[in-house]
C-alpha cells in the first residue's frame, strides 16, 4: 500500500512561520523598536528661557536687565555727575571770557542749569523705567508664551510617536495573528488530506482482500469441478465392466445406468466439498 508523502517545504514553512507568528502575537518581532529622542538644544533652550521668564515676571529680572525698569539707578546718577560736571565747566568758561570774577553768579547759573537738565532728565528717565517695565513685562510673557507653545509642540510630537508606535506594535501582533491563522488553516488542510488519504487506503486494501477471496474461492470451484469429472469419468468405467460382468443387453443396460449414478452421485458430492464416508456400488 502506499505511504503518505509529505511535502518538505510545505514542513519547512510551518517549522519557521509557527516560533515566529508566536513572537509576533507577543510583540517580539526580532527587532528593537526606535525610542522617542528629545534633541539636546531643545532641553537646554527651555531649561534656560522657562526660570527666566518665570523670574520676570515675579519683578525679579536677572541684573543685567534690572536697569531697564528702574528710575534713577546707579547709570543715571552716574550720567547726571557727568552731565554737572560738563556743565560746570562750560559755565566757568563762558564766565572766564566775559571777564566776569568769580562769584555767586556762577554757582546760581550752574545751578538753574542742572536744575532744568535734571527735571527733564529726571522724567525721561521715569518715562523710560516704565517703558522698560512694560517691555520686559512683554518679553516675561513671550518667553513664557514659546517656552509653552514649545511644550505643547514637544508633547505632540511625543504623543504622536507614542500612538504611531502603538500602531507598530498592534500590527505585529495582528500579523502574528494572521501568521498563527495561516499555519492554523494548513494544519487543518493536511489534517484533512491525511485522513482522506487513510480512508482511500483502507479502502483500497478491502477491494484488494475481498477480490483475493473471489480468486481464492474460484481457484477452489475450479479445482473441485476438475476431481469430479475424473471421478465421473472413473467410476462410469467400473458400471460398463459391472455391466459386461452380466453380460447380454441387459448386462449392458445395467451397466449404464449405474456407472452413470454412481458417478453423477460422486461427482455432486466432491463439488460440494462433501467426500466423507464409504461409496457403494450396487450390484457389487
Amino acid at each position: 500500500m502506499p505511504e503518505w508523502q509529505a511535502d518538505p517545504y510545505y514542513l519547512k514553512t510551518q517549522q519557521e512561520l509557527l516560533p515566529a507568528g508566536q513572537r509576533f502575537l507577543a510583540g517580539e518581532p526580532g527587532f528593537d523598536l526606535p525610542s522617542y529622542g528629545v534633541s539636546p538644544y531643545y532641553e537646554r533652550g527651555q531649561e534656560a528661557l522657562a526660570p527666566l521668564g518665570e523670574d520676570i515676571l515675579a519683578g525679579k529680572p536677572p541684573e543685567w536687565l534690572r536697569g531697564i525698569g528702574v528710575a534713577g539707578g546707579p547709570e543715571f546718577e552716574e550720567m547726571m555727575k557727568l552731565t554737572r560736571r560738563d556743565v560746570t565747566r562750560t559755565v566757568q568758561e563762558d564766565i572766564a571770557k566775559r571777564g566776569i570774577g568769580r562769584g555767586g553768579i556762577g554757582t546760581t547759573a550752574i545751578a538753574k542749569t542742572m536744575g532744568d537738565i535734571g527735571v527733564k532728565a529726571r522724567w525721561e528717565d521715569y518715562t523710560r523705567s516704565i517703558v522698560g517695565k512694560k517691555a520686559l513685562l512683554t518679553a516675561g510673557v513671550g518667553i513664557m508664551g514659546g517656552v509653552r507653545t514649545a511644550g505643547l509642540q514637544e508633547q505632540q510630537l511625543a504623543n504622536v510617536f507614542g500612538l504611531s508606535k502603538a500602531e507598530i506594535q498592534l500590527s505585529i501582533r495582528k500579523t502574528g495573528m494572521e501568521v498563527l491563522q495561516q499555519v492554523r488553516s494548513g494544519a487543518l488542510s493536511e489534517e484533512q488530506l491525511r485522513n482522506q488519504f487513510g480512508l482511500s487506503v483502507a479502502e483500497l486494501e478491502f477491494k484488494v482482500q475481498k477480490a483475493n477471496e473471489e480468486i481464492a474461492m474460484r481457484e477452489k470451484e475450479a479445482k473441485a469441478g476438475m476431481w469430479g469429472d475424473i471421478i465421473s469419468g472413473g467410476l462410469g468405467l467400473v458400471g460398463t465392466i459391472g455391466g459386461a460382468m452380466i453380460g447380454g443387453p441387459a448386462g449392458a443396460a445395467i451397466g449404464g445406468s449405474i456407472g452413470s449414478s454412481i458417478g453423477r452421485g460422486a461427482a455432486d458430492t466432491i463439488g460440494s466439498g462433501r467426500t466423507t464416508g464409504t461409496v457403494r456400488f450396487p450390484g457389487i
